[in-house]
């Protein structure tokens, strides 16, 4: 979950850890330097009430919950590409910190996480005082840093892991990330989608939502890395989420958007985060959970009316309460008349040690009492009862909903942070989606009304009532204002605090890449401009205004003049999409061309999709040279290839573009800055003399590699710009470093070019990608905090 990075060794002792300061310019502990006393008596009066565990089990979980949680992460991209930086890491880094000692205290090698697939995952207890006195140590953190600045580990809680792993997501499914901010899970979903490396382009899409615009571009900052083209970023209260429907807008029938997958983890209290996030010792309070219950139910309502029947919905959180978790999922399943199940995920992830859902709880009002059902608090408080539901307590029939399948994840078990996860299947028809294919538009709009206010009145919202539906979705609910301590600013956190990945907030708009800031309102066509309006396929908007503050997506016409010259000039063969070129100018001057998937550029040419708030779709292809003259005849395409979309074009781009490379002359490109022709071995640099001016790829290839000592197993691609005698690498910094790294083990020092360096009208200097925006270093380490 998206909260600051907590660092502090492991306590020895309960009665050391009663107390710790929490420094938010160093440590991340809380806002200000204060003391936290890790007592909070409503806390435990409340969960020994429910029942939770055992008694003598639940002075584990507290004992657990003071202390640090030790740090962990994901390898992430395609599978072998991070299998092969995996055994890099084994290999390569955890030899030299064997039987490893500072200052008489043994290292602990990172450790992979029992149940997570292939090795993937991992946990540290690094301390940064180990690293400052180690060199063999120092040099883990510096490939960890690398790693994680280009996308290739991220910072994730264990327990954050587990949702996606549930999911069972296969590379043709859609699927709905419906509270994805800031990232993490949406990341592992786009892994799973693209888990088949032979297709380049996945049948599926990933729709990632927030509620709250400013974490939707976190969000695109955090999912770009993975460079896919099928990842839309919409912003929507998840409980609102719009239908869409695929047809013309004169079509009489209507074919709703379903997803195969949905995620709802939803806003929560996050009492499951103790352990990272010290402040909830002293805001914690009942009435933060039966607020959010109003908001998580709606939620989990509207996944399941999006659900296809057979599709699979997760809902997680990380809170111990059953008012949020239990109780959610079983007013779900009665709301959608049975169909909703709880599936039994008992045989998966094996390892991973988990407690069965709860069956019974009580619900206490405000402070005061605690109540069994809905009818003894509405006996004794009536109207008063301060917001109390009928769906906060357990049904009558509970014990059929089979809810001990739920899983619950606690602290002290696998020393992680606490969690609750329930996998549900729709069974049978469920929502006005399920009703309204192949109906006329008029009877889908009757249709989905009255099951709105179906669901409201059963809800307890009646037409006209306020409803818990807030653009921020960290904040706690609206109607509990009474009932949630007056310092809420405590609780406006992402209901994931687990995630570790954290953008910079100051460049969060920066989410193209450094050189190129989101776009923003587009300009009108020229009405004169008949070309441009002949160039561009628009999706259909009914007259109306794009609803999100974005451009529009515009589809280029396969007979565009320059996709035509892209095309020849890249060789480009018959098996690429060619109709899924996108721009966001309604000009005819675009800077960037965009790709997306078919199943994208379905939903963007959708009949309805003027409701879509869409933030963010498409990976750069394109990019034009804007410095140069494009008609300049030495240049023989005014494009050049964007390194962000090179994955995906990469397969198709002919042979006549792309030139391979030694490890000699890798190493080359990588430290030398503008290196001329004769640098390079010479089937290389004559390869460049005979290549137009322009964009081109090298590719290295190690298998064709002589000798080569195999750290490197999978074929990389590299976008180049060949100039009249030079050439440049265009990667930006860390991406260099990275793939140095991995190729020598080596630090990366860049020089510049032999001879001189290179003229102005020599190199395009403006092609190469601005650092801008690049992510800060990333603290790798667990530290003392009274020691900061």
């Amino acid at each position: 979950m998206g909260g600051d990075r907590k660092k502090g060794r492991f306590q020895k002792k309960r009665d050391r850890g009663s107390k710790r300061k929490a420094n938010a310019a160093d440590d991340g502990w809380g806002a200000a330097k204060k003391e936290v006393v890790m007592e909070n008596h409503k806390f435990e009066t409340y969960y020994k009430a429910q029942k939770i565990l055992s008694d003598d089990e639940f002075v584990r979980l507290m004992e657990s919950l003071r202390t640090l949680l030790p740090i962990s992460f994901r390898i992430t991209g395609s599978r072998s590409h991070a299998l092969e930086l995996r055994d890099l890491m084994i290999n390569e880094y955890f030899p030299t910190m064997e039987d490893f000692e500072v200052d008489g205290v043994k290292v602990e090698v990172p450790k992979p996480l029992p149940w997570y697939p292939q090795n993937l995952g991992w946990v540290s207890t690094l301390s940064r005082q180990a690293l400052r006195k180690s060199p063999q140590l120092a040099r883990f953190h510096r490939f960890l840093v690398a790693e994680t600045e280009v996308g290739n580990i991220s910072r994730q809680e264990v327990v954050s892991m587990i949702p996606v792993e549930l999911m069972d997501v296969k590379p043709h499914h859609v699927v709905l990330d419906m509270c994805a901010s800031p990232g993490s899970k949406t990341a592992q979903i786009l892994e799973a989608l693209h888990a088949d490396e032979s297709d380049a382009i996945p049948e599926g899409l990933v729709i990632a939502n927030d509620a709250d615009q400013e974490r939707c571009y976190m969000l695109v900052k955090q999912a770009k890395r993975l460079q896919s083209p099928c990842l839309m970023v919409t912003n929507h209260d998840g409980q609102q989420f719009p239908s869409i429907y695929y047809s013309g807008k004169d079509s009489e029938r209507q074919h709703a958007l379903r997803f195969d997958r949905i995620l709802a983890d939803v806003p929560c209290t996050g009492d499951g985060t103790f352990r990272k996030n010290l402040n909830i010792w002293n805001t914690w309070a009942q009435g933060n959970g039966n607020g959010l219950h109003r908001l998580q139910l709606p939620i989990l309502l509207r996944g399941a009316a999006l659900l296809k029947i057979g599709g699979r919905i997760v809902y997680s959180t990380c809170s111990f309460n059953p008012v949020e978790n239990e109780a959610v999922v079983a007013a779900a399943i009665r709301m959608t008349q049975g169909a909703l199940r709880v599936v039994d995920v008992s045989a998966e992830l094996p390892a991973l040690i988990r407690k069965p859902g709860l069956s019974t709880w009580v619900v206490q009002h405000k402070d005061g009492p605690f109540f069994k059902s809905f009818d003894e608090a509405n006996t004794r408080f009536g109207e008063m009862r301060h917001g109390l539901t009928e769906s906060m307590f357990p049904a009558a029939d509970v014990a059929e909903m089979n809810l001990d399948r739920c899983l619950r994840v606690y602290p002290h078990d696998q020393n992680t942070g606490g969690f609750f996860v329930a996998v549900l299947e729709k069974v049978k028809p469920f929502g006005a989606l399920d009703r309204t294919d192949g109906l006329a538009r008029e009877e889908v709009e009757t249709i989905e009304k009255a099951e709105a206010e179906r669901l409201e009145k059963e809800m307890g919202l009646e037409q006209g009532a306020k409803r818990p539906a807030f653009r921020n979705k960290t904040a706690p609910i609206e109607e509990a204002a009474a009932e949630t301590p007056d310092d809420s600013s405590d609780h406006k956190r992402k209901r994931s605090e687990e995630d570790e990945s954290k953008p910079d907030a100051e460049s969060a708009g920066d989410v193209e890449d450094g050189s190129e800031p989101l776009p923003k309102k587009a300009k009108e066509d020229n009405p004169d401009d008949a070309n441009a309006v002949e160039r561009v396929f628009k999706p259909r908007r009914e007259g109306l205004v794009w609803v999100g503050g974005e451009s529009p997506y515009r589809f280029l016409l396969k007979d565009d003049p320059e996709l035509v010259q892209m095309r020849r000039f890249f060789d480009l063969g018959p098996g690429f999409p060619e109709e899924n070129f996108v721009v966001r100018s309604e000009n005819d001057s675009w800077k960037t061309i965009y790709f997306v998937s078919t199943p994208v550029k379905k939903i963007v040419s959708a009949s309805n999709s003027f409701r879509l708030k869409i933030v963010n779709t498409g990976i750069r292809i394109f990019t034009r040279n804007s410095a140069n003259d494009p008609s300049t005849p030495t240049y023989g395409c005014p494009f050049r290839l964007a390194n962000d979309g090179l994955s995906t074009i990469g397969p198709f781009v002919g042979d006549r573009s792309v030139i391979h490379a030694s490890m000699k002359d890798v190493i080359t490109l990588l430290s030398v800055e503008y290196p001329k022709f004769q640098e390079f071995d010479e089937h290389m640099a004559d390869a460049f003399k005979q290549r137009d001016m322009g964009s081109c790829v090298v590719k290295f290839d190690p298998a064709a590699q002589a000798g080569y000592d195999g750290r490197v197993r999978t074929a990389i691609l590299l976008p180049i710009w060949r100039a009249q005698v030079s050439v440049s690498l265009l990667i930006n910094k860390n991406e260099r470093k990275s793939l140095m790294h991995r190729l020598t083990g080596n630090d990366l020092e860049i020089r510049t070019g032999m001879v001189d360096e290179p003229k102005k009208d020599d190199v395009d200097t403006s092609a190469a990608p601005s650092e801008a925006g690049a992510p800060e270093e990333a603290e790798w380490v667990i530290v003392d905090a009274e020691a900061a």
